[in-house]
């Protein structure tokens, strides 16, 4: 028997047969979840089979589902913004407090504190294309320009390397 965890938003879609039939306790198994969240998923839109019971589920429904509840929840960033898990809202940095670091040749990593509540917010940006990452923090105010200056001097280390 699967442990059943307390509380998870994000399921692991890949592990859906799509041309299986799972019944809810299937589901219950496979993501961790107890038996009454696939039926509540049911009542928010996740389709069975047919009405009868024991009820049944395609696996193309339940990935689609599954994939379209999580992307509903994705909060795209604008420039120069970043999220905080506080807030959970898209926020902008203090710029005194704003540190960058190269973890590898591909990927930038940007600290900072939030302007509303000081907590630490984090961006991750690709090293693949710098001239993007640049322009992406090319709006920005000008408080920002060392920032600007920064990714400029990483987006130049990433190409010699």
């Amino acid at each position: 028997m699967a442990k059943i965890r307390k509380y998870r938003r994000r399921f692991n879609t890949r592990l859906i047969g799509k041309k299986d039939i799972y019944s809810p306790k299937q589901i219950a198994d496979l993501f961790g979840v107890s038996r009454n969240t696939v039926l509540n998923w049911k009542k928010s839109g996740l389709h069975p089979i047919d009405r009868r019971h024991p009820l049944f589920f395609h696996g193309s429904d339940l990935s689609a589902f599954l994939t379209e509840r999580q992307s509903a929840r994705k909060r795209p960033l604008q420039d120069g913004e970043f999220y905080c898990l506080s807030c959970r809202e898209a926020r902008r940095a203090r710029c005194e407090t704003l540190k960058i670091d190269l973890t590898d040749n591909q990927k930038l990593v940007m600290r900072g504190a939030c302007e509303v509540c000081g907590k630490r917010v984090n961006r991750n940006l690709s090293m693949k294309n710098p001239e993007k990452t640049i322009k992406a923090f090319a709006n920005i105010p000008k408080e920002f320009e060392r920032l600007k200056e920064a990714l400029a001097a990483f987006s130049i280390c990433a190409i010699q390397q």
